[in-house]
């Protein structure tokens, strides 16, 4: 016990010793409601474009393919496989005593410990997706009903549309559908009325 204190309290083991305390805790707070729970990206089966813009972290999450689960869940992830890949490490090869050598060994840990996060992280969220993807679908569902969204597509149908709509921030690509007869061309701006969850897309205004 005295060793896996020294290790987890001590450089480099301890950034990410409390790296992992901070994740837990907003975790816990996500999921009791206090904070966002948002899944960056939104791309899960709802037919959004994988190369829609997001911002800060979202953004910088989607470019390791670390989408499609709720942030907190992905950052605790990646503290977690961090701590394990440093405390192992520090075990293994970190000095027992402190100096300039030992900080630079420790701080190659701590980098290294990072980037073998990353692989590990996207690896296991792959099948929480399909899970989270459901409960995404329903809040992005309800969120667009009444809102508005720009035409991208040449042509609106029965079985065919695309359109720009703006998700808190991010500019996502959804499929989109109405009567042909109606006329939707790229850049008309037209109001969502219902979402279709069999078809993943959603029912726009029967207004011109």
């Amino acid at each position: 016990m005295d060793t896996f204190l020294h290790i987890s309290l001590s450089f480099p083991t301890a950034i990410w010793t409390t790296a992992l305390l901070i994740c837990l805790l907003f975790l816990v707070i996500a999921m009791l409601g206090m904070a966002d729970f948002d899944i960056p990206g939104v791309d899960v089966d709802l037919d959004v474009d994988a190369d829609a813009e997001l911002p800060g972290v979202a953004g910088w999450l989607s470019t390791f393919g670390l989408t499609g689960v709720p942030v907190p869940v992905i950052l605790t992830l990646l503290a977690l496989y961090a701590w394990l890949a440093s405390y192992f490490a520090a075990y293994l090869v970190m000095p027992s005593e402190a100096g300039l050598m030992s900080w630079l060994i420790g701080t190659v840990i701590s980098l290294g410990a990072f980037v073998v996060a990353i692989p590990c992280t996207a690896i296991t969220i792959r099948p929480l997706r399909k899970l989270f993807g459901k409960a995404q679908r329903q809040v992005l569902g309800r969120y667009a009903i009444g809102k508005n969204c720009t035409i991208r597509s040449s042509r609106v149908d029965e079985t065919f549309g695309e359109a720009h709509f703006n998700y808190e921030g991010a500019s996502l690509i959804i499929q989109v559908r109405a009567p042909a007869h109606l006329g939707y061309k790229s850049g008309d701006e037209v109001t969502i009325v219902r979402f279709i969850p069999e078809q993943g897309c959603f029912q726009l205004a029967q207004t011109h």
